[in-house]
């Protein structure tokens, strides 16, 4: 016999070197890339399970209904953290027809009772009318300064904007009331997947849920104000401030059970001191904190209802750009045809303020 030439050992030996190559490869494409996607399935699939319980907190806070009713909302995350603060800070301004339509607060932002700061009201009024301030302590309005306007700067006495209610009222001579403004901290519950990522993140604000994917937000539950529809012959705006009253923000975090207890305080109305005006010419909103961008696009994309930005500024908020300013006309835009918005011979505005005590806790 022939002796051989080694091919006979050679190949099976370089077919296992190709085999075992080849697993390689393989392990380490799904460890490169299929573990990453069935990681980032497995986020988006909790993901959508908080804001299902999201959507179920809002339910149970909207249904509170009496005084001292209490809900326990359970929200389950397998990571990530849950964050109860004082929220944005929302100011909202009604006219009565009639009056100023320019009548405005400037300086609710950054103005604190530490530095002495106050609000700038504007216009200026003249032959006796005055801006009065009050603290809202539920149905009890302490009086805190009045003012002119102007020139003239409204203090901020022994108030704190983070936690304190604030009523603004424009009042004439006759101590008529022909305006009102409303200044607090609406308070938030939100909830972020990853302390590294802007991704998979839902809040909770003014009766809103919003998603928000590296800083681009969705609209999971529309807030508590409803738009008059004249198509219906509906002429009210309605304003339900539904605020959770924080007392301290809490931070809690990793996988289990979190609780979300909430207790109505009180609903309060017309009669017990909350805006309520018949015909009016215009009503504001401005809004500043981290959700200001979100809220902004939102009434930005109801201009068909009658919202509109106020002249001048736009939904990007950056560090140097003004907060967020919408305002609903009665008649058009300044009084003239817009036709892309409806016209309102009459338009009535409620707000009822809710107090919700909000707790957060882990079980």
């Amino acid at each position: 016999m022939a002796p051989g030439t080694g091919d006979e050992a050679v190949t099976p030996v370089v077919g296992s070197i190709l085999i075992l190559v080849i697993m390689i490869m393989a392990i380490g494409g799904i460890v490169a890339f299929g573990v990453p996607i069935i990681n980032g399935l497995q986020d988006y699939a909790e993901f959508q399970n908080v804001v299902t319980q999201y959507q179920e907190l809002d339910a149970d806070v909207r249904n509170l209904r009496d005084p001292q009713n209490v809900r326990v909302s359970a929200i389950s995350i397998n990571k990530g953290e849950i964050a109860l603060s004082t929220g944005d800070r929302w100011v909202i301004t009604v006219v009565e027809a009639g009056a100023d339509k320019a009548f405005l607060v400037s300086d609710w932002e950054i103005a604190d009772d530490v530095n002495n700061d106050g609000l700038t009201i504007t216009p200026e009024l003249l032959g006796g009318a005055k801006y009065y301030v009050h603290e809202v302590r539920g149905s009890t309005f302490i009086s805190v300064s009045d003012c002119t306007g102007g020139a003239s700067t409204c203090a901020l006495t022994n108030i704190d904007l983070d936690t304190d209610v604030v009523r603004i009222q424009m009042r004439n001579a006759a101590n008529d009331v022909k305006g009102e403004a409303w200044i607090l901290n609406v308070g938030r519950l939100s909830f972020r997947q990853s302390p590294t990522s802007e991704l998979n993140q839902v809040h909770y604000e003014l009766g809103a849920v919003m998603t928000e994917q590296d800083d681009a937000f969705f609209i999971q539950q529309v807030p508590t104000i409803k738009e008059p529809d004249a198509g219906l012959a509906d002429y009210s705006l309605f304003v339900r401030l539904l605020r959770l009253q924080v007392d301290i923000p809490t931070t809690v975090s990793g996988q289990g059970r979190h609780t979300v207890v909430t207790n109505l305080v009180d609903n309060y109305g017309e009669a017990r001191g909350r805006p309520a005006f018949d015909n009016v010419d215009r009503v504001r909103i401005q809004v500043d904190g981290p959700m200001e961008e979100a809220f902004c696009n939102y009434f930005n994309g109801r201009s068909n209802l009658g919202w509109k930005l106020n002249p001048g500024t736009d939904c990007e908020t950056g560090a140097d750009l003004e907060t967020v300013h919408v305002i609903f006309d009665r008649v058009g835009v300044d009084g003239e045809d817009d036709p892309d918005r409806p016209d309102f011979a009459t338009l009535r505005f409620d707000l009822i303020h809710s107090e919700v005590d909000a707790d957060l806790r882990s079980i």
